[in-house]
């Protein structure tokens, strides 16, 4: 009867059941992140929001929400510069302009 109660006690407090408990608990875990991302995204957390890695991805998840129609809007008014630029304007200019008396000026 000991074996088996020390069986499940031991069941219970294994490595893999403590971790389950602490992320249930705590949070997620992110792999494969690039060593100077996470360095910089630790820095970011400690100096701007106390270390609270949470709030530091609401933010920046947040914030990429709001800079996405920005950044269509940027595009939008970089393509209209490229044309800008590659036009020639003498080949945009009416090469002549009637009045309203008839005349034509060229």
């Amino acid at each position: 009867m000991k074996k088996i109660e020390k069986l499940q006690h031991t069941e219970q407090d294994s490595p893999a059941r403590q971790l389950r408990s602490v992320l249930q608990q705590k949070g997620i875990i992110i792999s494969r992140v690039p060593q100077k991302t996470k360095e910089a995204f630790k820095a970011i957390a400690k100096e701007e929001f106390c270390d609270d890695y949470g709030m530091l991805l609401k933010w920046l998840i947040e914030n990429s929400y709001l800079i996405q129609p920005i950044l269509g809007r940027m595009d939008e008014f970089e393509n209209r510069l490229l044309k800008l630029e590659n036009s020639n304007p003498e080949e945009d200019a009416p090469k002549s302009v009637k009045m309203m008396g008839g005349n034509e000026i060229k």
